[in-house]
């Protein structure tokens, strides 16, 4: 399987992401007819969820090395690349 720079570093954070833990929403929607025979929103429930960290994505991590994208980081420069995750999850959540 070839996976180009982009998928493997999409695949790096992912991993990273479930090492470290995350938190994550569920939207369930409860559906009923209305007088007009169409569907619509009843009930609709949502629940955050925090996942603790993965002990096994940990491990690939320690493997793989998949830390090495960060080890040449300064302190600032791993400020900003958690910056931008961040917004990616807040987006990623906003879509679902």
């Amino acid at each position: 399987m070839f996976l180009d720079e982009n998928k493997i570093e999409k695949l790096n954070k992912a991993i990273l992401k479930k090492a470290l833990g995350y938190k994550s929403i569920d939207v369930v929607e409860e559906l009923v007819k209305n007088s007009e025979g169409q569907m619509e929103v009843f009930k609709r429930k949502i629940s955050t969820k925090q996942n603790a960290p993965d002990v096994t994505a940990a491990k690939i991590i320690l493997e793989t090395g998949v830390v090495e994208l960060y080890d040449d980081l300064t302190m600032e420069q791993l400020l900003v690349e958690r910056q931008k995750i961040l917004e990616e999850l807040k987006t990623l959540e906003k879509n679902e």
